[in-house]
Order: structure tokens, then sequence, then C-alpha cells
């Protein structure tokens, strides 16, 4: 009995030893998630962005910045391939505003109907608060209704749609902001539509990807 009393002790203390060196408390970790956040332009919380204006009051849709923007100023756009990012070259963007847009007659032929925003949230390690990074925009057309099947037309860095979104404003009640300022104040209404975590991070150690 003794001898028995004696190996469970050992085998307890050995149990925790081992615990202590191989777990990690919860501080001890940390995860980043990515969220896909949908908005819908035609929803009526959120006509503020059917009309966006420049600085001398000209009126123009998001899909006329885009393309402008493409057509003028070289904006970097992506193709996503099951959500592996690769820049297009200047061919493939013409044939991309030649999907979309009619020179001719110069005119829209798909509108941006639809936006998801893919965004980070990681805890802040001084305040403990949640913190949120934009990381793409993804500029869509909508072939239903519903707004449930979607072709990505433009995948922009949030760096550069934010950029690009800074020189145009839109009317928000009385005011009138930046076309930045308004997203990056989250005044629009949306809806999320996957989550995933994307980075963790133990104490002591850099953010590890989990995704390419």
């Amino acid at each position: 009995m003794r001898i028995l009393l004696i190996t469970l002790i050992s085998a307890f203390l050995s149990y925790d030893s081992f615990a202590q060196k191989s777990s990690f408390s919860e501080p001890d970790v940390s995860f980043k998630k990515r969220v896909e956040r949908l908005i819908n332009i035609s929803d009526t919380s959120n006509t503020d962005l059917l009309v966006v204006i420049n600085e001398k009051g000209s009126q123009f849709t998001i899909t006329d910045i885009i393309n402008n923007a493409l057509i003028y100023d070289s904006l970097p756009i992506y193709s996503d391939t099951k959500g592996k990012y690769k820049k297009l070259d200047d061919t493939a963007v013409s044939q991309l505003l030649h999907f979309t847009f009619d020179s001719t007659h110069k005119r829209q032929i798909l509108n941006i109907e639809d936006i998801i925003i893919e965004e980070d949230w990681s805890i802040d390690e001084q305040t403990n608060q949640g913190k949120r990074n934009y990381i793409w925009f993804q500029l869509c057309h909508s072939k239903d209704k519903k707004h449930e099947n979607l072709i990505p037309l433009f995948t922009i860095k949030a760096q550069d749609f934010l950029k690009l979104c800074s020189k145009y404003q839109v009317y928000y009640g009385n005011d009138k902001i930046s076309l930045s300022s308004y997203f990056e104040n989250r005044y629009f209404k949306s809806r999320i539509i996957g989550t995933r975590t994307v980075e963790i991070k133990y104490k002591g150690y850099d953010w590890e990807r989990l995704e390419d």
C-alpha cells in the first residue's frame, strides 16, 4: 500500500512538472483572426456610397473612381484564387477594364454592388483591447438580388484603396466626409460572412502565419 501511494505521488508530481513546462496560460497565447465583412451598397443604410464627389463637386460611383484610378493612376490590383493574391500585370488590367467598362461609349458594363472587407483582429498587448486592421478590399458585382453569388472585380490592398478614397467625399447625414473616413469609422452597415485564424503568437515569439 505504501509503495502504491509513493508511486501515485511520484506520477502526479511528474505530470504536474510536465504540464508547467509544456502548456501555456491564456495570456501567453495570442490569436489573429481574419474576418470577411460584406457591405451591400444598395442597402438603405449604405445609400451614402451611391454618390461619391470630388473636390469640385463632380459626382461619381465607386466603379467610376476605381476605373479612373486604373486608367490614370496605375492603381495596383490583384487576382484572388482561393485566398492567394497575385498582382495583375498591365495586360490583365486592360482585359479587366474591357470586361467592366465600354470605352467607346464611356459607360460602365458591370457595376460594383458589394464590397468585401478582409480585416484582421487581435488583442493589443499593451491595452488588452481588440485591435482591427483592414487588409484587403474586394469590390464585387452581384449576380443575384440576394447578393449571395458575387463576382470579385477588383481586389485591392486596403492601404491603396483608402489612399484613393481620401481624394473623394460622401454625404453622411448633413455633413460631407472623406470616403476613407467613412470606411475607417465604419459608418456602413455590414454582415460577417466568414472568419478564420490566420496567425498565432506565443509569449516571447513573433507572429507565426498559419497560411501562405
